[in-house]
């Protein structure tokens, strides 16, 4: 038990071998007992971040600011990054390099660079899975939530999780550019008709998903024509035999 680590000798505590032992068998619990010495050893430091990426926050300063310890660590454990030296948060390539290591390490970055656009950017290019890490925020402005999902591409807005598709505006941006998730937009949204005809100017297939009373109103088949003409088809064929 890890708990029970801590009652051990100290030089058993301080024995690199034992203590690596103990932290494979007994995880994260016992990393606090280590003997404190062990954790401005390298191989040490090396050995156990590759074990449990936490162990980090009980590594010296010295190891914290080192990028192949905090590199390891985040690609056990994301919010490791939290734990690094700040000169290293302050260093721009070496945080997209984590997020291209660990794509969920985007969601703990300094709040400076979560909320710089070209910082954001570049962390998309770099590893499109870190686009479901981005700040609420940040995807709340429309351009650049556009400009996000095209940076990510098709195969990873497909994969998105339903969470990250949390309000009306973020459906809407994702149809203006990809067909794909159509099948993927929850129920009530087919039922408002602004949403429909929003979506249908850049994918007039929306209108295969919304109940067949509005492809059969008039006005409604008018406004979505207005905005795609290739809304016509799904037209009721009462509506396309109606020559007024």
């Amino acid at each position: 038990e890890g708990s029970s680590f801590q009652y051990a000798a100290a030089e058993l505590r301080s024995d690199e071998g034992f203590a690596l032992t103990v932290i494979e068998s007994a995880g994260v619990a016992c990393l606090e007992h280590v003997g404190s010495e062990l954790w401005s050893e390298p191989d040490f430091v090396l050995k156990a971040v590759q074990m449990h990426g936490g162990a980090l926050e009980h590594a010296s300063p010295d190891m914290r600011g080192e990028a192949i310890f905090v590199l390891e660590a985040i690609s056990r454990n994301a919010s490791a990054l939290t734990a690094a030296a700040a000169e290293l948060l302050q260093d721009a390539v070496f945080v997209l390099g984590a997020v291209e290591r660990n794509p969920a390490s985007l969601e703990y970055v300094p709040e400076e660079s979560a909320t710089e656009t070209a910082f954001v950017l570049t962390a998309v290019r770099c590893n499109s899975s870190s686009l479901r890490y981005v700040r609420a925020s940040m995807l709340a402005d429309q351009s650049l939530l556009a400009e996000l999902l095209q940076s990510a591409g098709r195969e990873e807005v497909a994969r998105l999780p339903v969470e990250f598709w949390q309000d009306r505006d973020r459906w809407v941006v994702g149809l203006r550019l990809y067909e794909c998730i159509m099948e993927r937009v929850p129920e009530q949204f087919w039922g408002d008709k602004e949403f429909v005809l929003e979506t249908a100017r850049w994918q007039p297939g929306v209108l295969s998903k919304v109940q067949p009373s509005l492809l059969q109103d008039r006005d409604f088949i008018l406004a979505a024509v207005q905005r795609n003409s290739s809304a016509i088809k799904y037209a009721s064929d009462g509506l396309l035999e109606d020559k007024d």
